[in-house]
C-alpha cells in the first residue's frame, strides 16, 4: 500500500506541486504545461514522488470533460 502526503504549493492559486531537494514542479496543468482554468485541491504524492493524485474543477485538463463534476487526477512525475 503506498504511503501518501500532501504537498500544497501555492493555496492562493489552487494549485499543486511535488517538492524535492533539487526542485518543486507544479502538477496540476495540462499536460502541455499550461494554466488550467479552475481549482484544484487534496494532493497527495506517494512516498517514492512518482505519482500525484489531485481533484480538481478544471475543465481543460483534459479534452471533453463537460459533465460539471470534479474530477480526480493521476500524473505521472516521472
Amino acid at each position: 500500500t503506498p504511503s501518501w502526503r500532501t504537498t500544497p504549493m501555492e493555496p492562493e492559486t489552487s494549485s499543486f506541486g511535488i517538492a524535492s531537494k533539487t526542485k518543486t514542479r507544479r502538477v496540476s496543468v495540462r499536460f502541455d504545461g499550461s494554466q488550467s482554468n479552475g481549482p484544484s485541491a487534496i494532493a497527495n504524492v506517494t512516498s517514492d514522488g512518482k505519482f500525484v493524485t489531485f481533484f480538481s474543477n478544471a475543465t481543460n485538463l483534459v479534452a471533453g470533460d463537460t459533465n460539471g463534476f470534479t474530477d480526480i487526477y493521476l500524473r505521472s512525475t516521472r
